[in-house]
């Protein structure tokens, strides 16, 4: 006979291993931070931007992206921290943020005690492990 034959297995009762997660405890949600960069954002063009009285279109812009960004995390079940726009004068090779606004981001995924960065623009693998290694967290850009 085989060892899956069911007459022989027919006295065998084993016991029943539980289905599904009923016994598993509830998954820690992640501590996230999202970080809007606005890119071109300089002294010169916010003063022309507030002589004119005028609300840029890209600002919107950058604020509905950012709540999207939330909305996405939120919606896989991430607990999002914090979230805001950066000014992004210009971008750097090695970070993309200058290194005082770095040191600035890594005060809040600190006092926020985040886990996961997710950083609303495209970012270069060395981008992303400089940061990485800067805040002490997972750091993801919007491609993921």
């Amino acid at each position: 006979m085989r060892p899956t034959d069911p007459r022989r297995l027919k006295g065998e009762a084993k016991p029943r291993e539980p289905r599904g997660n009923r016994d598993r405890a509830p998954p820690q949600r992640i501590k996230t931070v999202i970080f809007e960069p606005v890119p071109g954002k300089g002294p010169a063009k916010a003063r022309a931007g507030a002589e004119s009285g005028k609300r840029s279109a890209s600002a919107r812009s950058a604020r509905a992206r950012l709540d999207e960004a939330a909305g996405l995390a939120a919606a896989i079940d991430l607990d999002v921290r914090a979230k805001g726009l950066v000014q992004l004068p210009h971008p750097r090779p090695g970070t993309l943020f200058g290194t005082g606004k770095v040191e600035e981001l890594a005060g809040i995924v600190r006092a926020e005690d985040a886990e996961l960065v997710i950083v609303d623009h495209p970012l270069t693998p060395v981008q992303q492990r400089n940061l990485e290694q800067a805040w002490n967290a997972k750091v993801l850009d919007r491609t993921g």
